[in-house]
């Protein structure tokens, strides 16, 4: 507990020299994407079923504020995983990774610390970057733009902000959708949550807002969801949303390890075993149908009226495209006379 007290001081004074905008959190959580809270599975194997552990780390950063959430970082096990169909592109939504055991490693850290640093420099920042002292997070590196301060051995828990809730915040959102689109759920996380446990950490004197975004009532919607799925001993949400908290995340590479993926560049096979075929491309004409549907529906509904002018916009595009491809000539109009 001594290590806890020093630690937290330390933490504190350093932040008394810093904007809070510009002081940062990071770090990694498991996430079983694939899980269903069906307790069975989770305590001993069923004949004909199998508990599904299909894995990848999250690491997840904002602010001390939370006026400023990061990009999610994703690591996985495939390079492009069958689900990546042909036009999607993971880098929109989340900064994704790869290697054997979708750890945190640190050529992965060094690669993400490389373009946080770029940014904040081309922003012409400061920042400061508190992280726990896993052998991922390569100490002794220093970034001309992003400082580094490790917090002690076994302190994790007490004064990195991160593992104070917001993460626990962040699976909380990502049960409750059961396993849908990730930066959803990073986004569902608030400003007032993150502020909070920056504040429980006692590293800052912010007000403390209301509780951490009504967890109770989530976690009641869970447990209700959980009861209309075809599962016959469900997890209670509790125990679903935190399923995955004391899964390893992160590894520390020998130097053979090191030399192989140099040599190899890293490569894993370009797709998972197992995977569902990939999903045909929406089609144009599939995309205005649906948008189409959903100006409808938001005519049809008052509550609903505030999304109208985007999705106008969106279908005023969608249109301009569709005329524009038919347009285009194709070889044999070349040659009309």
């Amino acid at each position: 507990m001594t290590a806890v007290i020093e630690g937290r001081k330390e933490f504190a004074e350093l932040l008394l020299d810093w904007d809070l905008n510009d002081v940062f959190n990071m770090d990694e959580t498991a996430l079983f994407f694939k899980l269903e809270p069906d307790s069975t599975l989770a305590t001993a194997p069923v004949k004909g079923k199998k508990k599904s552990k299909e894995r990848i780390t999250v690491a997840l950063c904002a602010n001390a504020t939370g006026s400023e959430k990061l990009k999610p970082l994703v690591i996985g096990r495939a390079k492009r995983p069958r689900c990546f169909t042909k036009g999607y592109c993971p880098s929109s939504y989340v900064d994704y990774k790869f290697n054997k055991k979708a750890w945190m490693t640190g050529i992965v850290f060094a690669d993400w610390m490389t373009d946080l640093n770029t940014r904040m420099m081309m922003a012409n920042r400061q920042v400061l970057l508190l992280l726990d002292n896993a052998s991922s997070h390569t100490p002794g590196v220093t970034f001309s733009h992003v400082t580094l301060r490790f917090s002690p051995p076994n302190t994790t828990s007490h004064i990195q902000p991160m593992d104070a809730g917001i993460i626990r915040n962040f699976k909380l959102f990502y049960r409750q959708q059961h396993v849908r689109h990730l930066v959803r759920s990073w986004g569902s996380v608030k400003r007032e949550t993150i502020s909070n446990c920056w504040r429980h950490t006692g590293l800052t004197s912010q007000p403390l807002n209301d509780t951490l975004d009504s967890e109770s009532s989530v976690r009641e919607d869970i447990a209700e969801l959980t009861s209309k799925l075809p599962i016959e001993n469900p997890m209670n949400a509790a125990d679903f949303i935190a399923v995955d908290d004391t899964e390893q995340t992160s590894d520390e590479l020998t130097d053979g390890e090191i030399v192989l993926i140099a040599m190899n560049g890293n490569d894993e096979d370009e797709e998972e075993d197992g995977e569902d075929p990939p999903r045909p491309l929406v089609t144009t004409k599939e995309c205005h149908l649906c948008v189409d549907n959903i100006i409808r529906y938001c005519e049809e509904n008052r509550d609903f009226e505030k999304h109208l002018t985007p999705m106008l916009s969106l279908l005023k595009d969608i249109e301009c495209k569709r005329t524009n491809v038919k347009k285009q000539k194709t070889m044999f109009d070349f040659f009309k006379k």
